[in-house]
């Protein structure tokens, strides 16, 4: 039986509604494993000082300890520091595209062709996840609204697309989440994805009340699909990932 861990979480030190000792009370009285993951690139953990400010909180608290990394951004804390995380997580918020900066969960509209949209977003996912020091790969078929709301967004991520990004994932020990606020990625990649040997986690994306700790998508992916404790990612079994990077 897998595990109830959610490492997705944001809370007071971002842009997140709960503070890190309310969010844990709440995880311990429904029993899920929690890991807090705020965003790396904002003024509260923008500095080294800042960064071992909130790892002293989460240290205290006995939750796993991570952050999001904003892919195809800077990276404004030393690996050094990096090292001391349980897990980090990598999350593409914004795409440049035609020398353009698109933010992807804004209500920005590309003139052009969705195919090379696509395309675009698949090649920054896969640089992204060669080039950044991440143990997960959030969201990773996430489409912004002006694609979502037209398209069939199943019929956009082909198998090549899919397999770009999976293989990428499993050459580089990178686990792919299962995401329960965007319900992504879809059935046909996470079979894809198990097939080819993919390593996958579980998150809310919680930001506020409403989407905490609430793992209704992945857990019925995992029992769909059969998924084994194994191939589940828990901070307790890291990849080394920041080898690569040291």
């Amino acid at each position: 039986m897998v595990e109830l861990i959610d490492l997705h979480n944001h809370t007071t030190f971002s842009d997140g509604t709960f503070s890190p000792s309310y969010l844990k009370a709440l995880a311990d009285k429904m029993g899920i494993m929690l890991g807090i993951s705020d965003h790396l690139d904002n003024e509260r953990i923008n500095s080294v000082k800042k960064f071992n400010e909130y790892m002293n909180v989460l240290k205290g608290l006995g939750v796993y300890k991570g952050v999001e990394i904003g892919l195809l951004g800077e990276v404004v804390i030393p690996i050094e520091n990096l090292s001391e995380l349980d897990y980090i997580i990598g999350g593409l918020h914004n795409l440049l595209i035609n020398g353009k900066n698109f933010e992807l969960w804004g209500n920005d509209v590309y003139e052009g062709s969705v195919d090379v949209f696509i395309d675009e977003l698949v090649r920054s996912l896969v640089r992204c996840v060669e080039d950044y020091p991440i143990d997960i790969l959030a969201h990773s078929t996430y489409v912004p609204p002006f694609i979502s709301n037209t398209f069939d967004v199943q019929s956009i991520w082909t198998d090549d697309r899919m397999s770009y990004i999976i293989d990428a994932c499993v050459e580089n020990g990178v686990a792919i989440e299962i995401s329960n606020r965007w319900r992504v990625p879809h059935e046909q990649f996470i079979r894809i994805a198990l097939d080819k040997g993919a390593i996958f986690s579980t998150g809310s994306d919680g930001h506020s009340e409403r989407w905490y700790l609430q793992l209704n998508y992945p857990l019925s992916i995992i029992k769909t699909l059969g998924i084994q404790e194994g191939r589940i990612f828990t901070p307790d079994n890291p990849f080394n990932r920041l080898k690569r990077f040291v």
